[in-house]
């Protein structure tokens, strides 16, 4: 008789586009005191999210409500970056241009002028 538990689900297309964010997080070394790791979050709406970080200089967190919903918040001591502020990004593409302007190259103009929704 089958074991029903060893059964597995495909993964969604959403948890597929945080892994790719979170990807993204561990190689360009953006999860240096947490981050990179993907989970699912059910309140108050169903999301993935993630996590990144700079020792002493930047804390941020990726929300990701559907691949065209993707919210990305942070705190940071860049001077030329907002020090709390977010993003709502409407491709997973563009997220990861703003995350690798933003805090890989620090291109900060270049970084907050990518098209974003509020």
């Amino acid at each position: 008789m089958p074991d029903m538990n060893t059964e597995t689900k495909a993964p969604s297309e959403r948890q597929l586009a945080c892994e790719r964010l979170a990807t993204f997080i561990r190689e360009n070394n953006l999860a240096q005191v947490y981050g990179g790791d993907v989970s699912l979050q059910r309140l108050p709406r169903p999301h993935y999210t993630t996590a990144f970080s700079i020792c002493r200089v930047l804390d941020g967190s990726i929300e990701l409500y559907s691949p065209t919903f993707i919210c990305v918040k942070w705190l940071t001591q860049f001077r030329d970056m907002p020090h709390d502020s977010k993003r709502v990004f409407l491709t997973v593409d563009t997220a990861l241009e703003f995350l690798r302007l933003a805090f890989v190259e620090h291109k900060f103009a270049e970084a907050l002028a990518l098209p974003h929704k509020g």
